[in-house]
C-alpha cells in the first residue's frame, strides 16, 4: 500500500519504534550516525582524496603529457583540433552512413584518447569497433572496444554510468529497431543531462533481408519526442561527420545517431554549409531557383530521394527547394 501512498501516522510510529527511534522526534538523527559520518566516513574520504591527489601529482612529474591528457579528460575537454583528421566524403561517391560513421570512429579513436565504447554484439553490422585496437577487459584496460553482450538496456545504462563518472566519451551501438529496449536508459540520459552517444544503424525499411521485425517505423518519432535528446539522422557521409562532432562536443545533452544500412549519395554541398547546417538542425541542400514554389523537407536517406524528385519537378518547370532537416 505504501508504494503509492504515505505511511500515515500510525504506521510511521510503528516503523520508528521498530528501529528503536523516538517517534516524537520527527526529523531525528541519532548521534551514532553523525559519529560514523564524521569520524569514519568523512575522515576516510578526506584521506583517500588527499592520497589520490598526491598520486596524480606524482604521476604528472613522471608523465606530464599523459597526466595533462588525463586531467583534460576528467574535465570534459576535447583535444584541440580533434576534428582536423576526420574523413571528408567526395560528391559523386556513395556509401552507407553506418560505414561513414565507422570511418569517423577510426579517426576519433586516434585524436580523442577518451573516446570509448562498443556494441551489443552487433559491431560488425554497426561498424562501431575500433580497428587494430584490443577488446576492453580486466586484462587489457587499454582496450578500445567493449562487447556489451546482447543486452541493449544494460549497455545504455553502462554508457550512462561512464558518462556520469566522466573521463571518457562513451558510446553504445545497436540496430535502430532495438532502441525500444534502451528506452528507459535513453530517457534517463536526457533527464540527467549526460553526454552519452547512441549509435543506431539499419534505419528505415531499407534494412535488407532481415524483414519487418527489423524495420524501424515508429522509433524515430519516439526518440524525437524525448526532451533534451539530440536525434540526428544524417543524409550522407559529410553530415555523419558533423553529427559526430555535435555528439562529442555536447556537454549536457545525449545524442542518438540514426544511420543507414543502404548506400546514399554524397550531397553536392560545401563543407562549410554542411558544418553550419547540421549544427543548426536544418539547411538548404538544393533549390532550382530563388523563391521556389515548393518546399520539400526530408531527413536521412530520404534527402537524396527528395533532391532527385525536385530535379524532376524542375525539369517540368516547377521551382523547388529541398531542406535536409
Amino acid at each position: 500500500g505504501v508504494h503509492g501512498a504515505p505511511l500515515g501516522d500510525d504506521e510511521r510510529t510503528l516503523t520508528l519504534e521498530n528501529y528503536k527511534l523516538d517517534p516524537e522526534k520527527r526529523f531525528y538523527v541519532p548521534d551514532e550516525v553523525y559519529d560514523v559520518f564524521n569520524e569514519t566516513m568523512l575522515t576516510r574520504a578526506t584521506e583517500n582524496e588527499e592520497a589520490w591527489k598526491a598520486l596524480v601529482e606524482k604521476y604528472a612529474e613522471s608523465y606530464p603529457e599523459l597526466a595533462q591528457e588525463f586531467k583534460d579528460a576528467i574535465a570534459g575537454k576535447l583535444p584541440e583540433n580533434y576534428e582536423a583528421e576526420l574523413p571528408e566524403f567526395e560528391v559523386g561517391s556513395e556509401s552507407a552512413t553506418r560505414a561513414d560513421s565507422g570511418e569517423v570512429i577510426q579517426a576519433l579513436s586516434k585524436s580523442v584518447p577518451s573516446f570509448f565504447g562498443g556494441s551489443a554484439d552487433l559491431a560488425g553490422s554497426n561498424k562501431s569497433n575500433v580497428k587494430d585496437a584490443p577488446d576492453y577487459d580486466r586484462n587489457t584496460p587499454e582496450g578500445k572496444n567493449i562487447w556489451f553482450g546482447v543486452r541493449e538496456f544494460a549497455m545504455a545504462a553502462a554508457v550512462n554510468g561512464m558518462a556520469a563518472h566522466g573521463g571518457v566519451n562513451p558510446y553504445g551501438a545497436t540496430f535502430f529497431v532495438f532502441s525500444d529496449y534502451l528506452k528507459p536508459a535513453l530517457r534517463l540520459s536526457a533527464i540527467m543531462g549526460l553526454n552519452s552517444t547512441f549509435i543506431f544503424t539499419h534505419d528505415s525499411i531499407a534494412v535488407g533481408e532481415d524483414g519487418p521485425t527489423h524495420e524501424p517505423n515508429e522509433q524515430l518519432a519516439g526518440l524525437r519526442a524525448i526532451p533534451n535528446m539530440n536525434v540526428i539522422r544524417p543524409a550522407d557521409g559529410n553530415e555523419t561527420r558533423v553529427a559526430w562532432e555535435v555528439a562529442l562536443e555536447s556537454e549536457q545533452t545525449p545524442t542518438s545517431l540514426v544511420l543507414t544500412r543502404q548506400n546514399l549519395p554524397v550531397l553536392d554541398v560545401s563543407k562549410e554549409t554542411v558544418e553550419e547546417g547540421v549544427r543548426k538542425g536544418a539547411y538548404v541542400v538544393y533549390e532550382s531557383e530563388e523563391n521556389p514554389e515548393y518546399l520539400v523537407l526530408a531527413s536521412g536517406s530520404e534527402v537524396s530521394l527528395a533532391v532527385e524528385a525536385a530535379k524532376t519537378f524542375a525539369d517540368n518547370g516547377n521551382s523547388v527547394r529541398v531542406v535536409s532537416m
